[in-house]
């Protein structure tokens, strides 16, 4: 069921992506938060089982529509890094908020209570949606002083190549796919690898309450440092700090170690995933491929399992290690091409 949900928030994220230039932002992200209140009042009014995966397909597409139109609004931002470490410092706080609500909600109300943390959650964006800007003309946001604190985050020149060039919108997708397929495989193997290195199910959960809650630092960070030291070398090494807790979380056989890897494991991430963020919304001041990458973001995520699956049925063990070094290496070459390619096409 899961999977269906995020392959239909992928594909309508993706699809809608492509073309978001030509599509009334505000609209898709109205539409599509109505789409999730519609079908969380579904599950409340108890609607048949067999319905269930239509229900939460059409709730993932409408969750697509808004990720679409949210995403590719960060293109329009004059300082990219900053918007795109605000909004993922709340959506760090919104996903903390939802996690704690809904086991709440669904041992007082059991199935119901997945409807009514889907229909409350969506309904509350409603106030902020109907201040998305409609189109591409969106008012850049200021820029920040060039004293004081905002000094940090100056941004640099914007990276963007004439002509949606493939030679870096694709390398450049292909990284992110390979980026959060890695986070993806780490994450379905979480308990399967506890279990082996005799982590009890309570300590695993207090330790990934406690990384999503430390998540926001990585946004926070990004936020400060900005474009400090440059953009290709703020990009790469935060690649290479999330490789080396990922790296340390596949291969250590400490419980103390691998518990410790997860709590920097989502601080990290997000640091990194901030950064490639903002290079998406830079490459393409349409929006299109900033947009795109959100949706190929679901589209691993929902492939992680599967390769998780495939590793465990096979020993695990090296394999797992092996895959996480291999995807981070794929990461890192195609970002590295990516910037490679606007050089040479005098993208500063």
């Amino acid at each position: 069921i899961v999977t269906v949900q995020l392959g239909c928030l992928a594909a309508t994220t993706i699809l809608l992506g492509s073309r978001i230039q030509r599509v009334n932002r505000r609209l898709a992200a109205l539409a599509g938060a109505f789409a999730m209140i519609a079908c969380g009042l579904a599950l409340i009014l108890n609607a048949p089982a067999v319905w269930l995966i239509a229900f939460l397909a059409v709730a993932g597409a409408g969750c697509g529509a808004c990720n679409a139109a949210g995403s590719s609004l960060v293109s329009q931002a004059a300082d990219p890094v900053r918007m795109a470490s605000n909004c993922w410092g709340w959506i760090v706080i919104w996903q903390t908020a939802i996690w704690l609500a809904t086991p709440l909600a669904t041992e007082h109300l059991g199935g119901r209570g997945l409807g009514v943390v889907l229909a409350v959650g969506s309904l509350a964006m409603i106030p902020w949606l109907l201040h998305m800007p409609a189109g591409g003309d969106v008012a850049a946001a200021p820029k920040p002083s060039s004293g004081g604190a905002g000094a940090a985050a100056t941004p640099s020149e914007p990276m963007t190549v004439p002509r949606a060039l493939p030679l870096v919108y694709l390398p450049l997708m292909l990284g992110v796919a390979a980026f959060w397929l890695r986070d993806s495989l780490i994450w379905s193997l979480a308990e399967t690898r506890g279990t082996q290195l005799a982590i009890d199910a309570a300590q695993l959960s207090r330790t990934l309450a406690i990384a999503s809650i430390l998540g926001i630092i990585g946004p926070v960070a990004a936020n400060y440092l900005g474009n400090r030291g440059g953009r290709k070398a703020r990009v790469i090494v935060a690649l290479i700090a999330v490789a080396l807790v990922m790296q340390l979380i596949a291969t250590t056989d400490a419980a103390s170690a691998y518990r410790l890897g997860f709590v920097f494991w989502t601080a990290t991430s997000l640091f990194a995933w901030t950064y490639l963020t903002a290079l998406a919304a830079e490459v393409d001041a349409a929006g299109r491929v900033v947009a795109m990458c959100s949706g190929v973001v679901f589209a691993a995520s929902a492939s992680g399992p599967l390769l998780g699956g495939i590793l465990v049925d096979s020993g695990g063990g090296v394999g797992l290690s092996v895959a996480v070094a291999t995807l981070s290496a794929l990461t890192i070459a195609a970002l590295l091409m990516v910037f490679n390619v606007a050089a040479k096409r005098g993208a500063p």
